[in-house]
């Protein structure tokens, strides 16, 4: 664990800041409408929380890899991405949603 004594506390503490803020920011937003679609006015904060601890484990693995493994796979990351971004302007791939192709259809995303 010697990894994980080399954080930067001050990031991790603004990081958790924005993610708390975000979710009250989700919660004040969204009460009414979740309350009346769903019973529950916290419907879409106790998602937001869950995707927030999702992420926050990837986080976690991400720390404890060692930042050479990013150098050496960056080359196929970016193109991974350049070819889901293209992928998308295929006809029948991207999903159209309020008249514009906005990603591909995974998992009701």
């Amino acid at each position: 664990m010697k990894r994980m004594r080399n954080i930067d506390l001050t990031l991790l503490m603004v990081l958790l800041l924005f993610v708390t803020f975000g979710a009250v920011m989700v919660y004040s937003a969204s009460y009414p409408y979740a309350y009346i679609q769903y019973d529950s006015a916290a419907y879409y904060f106790h998602r937001q929380l869950f995707w927030a601890f999702i992420s926050s484990l990837f986080l976690i693995g991400a720390m404890l890899l060692p930042y050479q493994i990013y150098g050496k796979l960056s080359p196929l990351l970016v193109l991974f991405t350049l070819s889901a971004l293209i992928l998308v302007l295929i006809p029948g791939v991207g999903v159209e949603r309020n008249f514009s192709t906005r990603w591909i259809a995974i998992a009701g995303f």
